[in-house]
């Protein structure tokens, strides 16, 4: 789902994906699975969130909040080759 989500992409915005055509209760689904994934730090998704939240009553969504999608980039770990026997 995630990877669905990124549609080959490194990153997209929340607000691309929770305003896509379609009802607010799928869109509440796909947030909820999204925070999920950000918790597993096994898995290679981040949820880089910004602190915007925009309000649109009488919107579908009727608050938005604005972040990022990312695959998450392993950095090489440093060997400390000083310390090994």
């Amino acid at each position: 789902m995630a990877e669905e989500s990124l549609a080959g992409g490194d990153s997209v915005p929340l607000e691309d994906l929770l305003t896509r055509p379609g009802d607010w209760t799928t869109a509440r689904r796909l947030l909820a699975d999204l925070a999920t994934v950000d918790l597993r730090p096994e898995l290679p998704y981040r949820l880089r969130w910004s602190d915007t939240l925009t309000a649109a009553p009488g919107g579908d969504p009727a608050w938005l909040t604005h972040g990022v999608l990312e695959r998450a980039t392993s950095e090489p770990a440093e060997a400390d080759q000083g310390d090994r026997p």
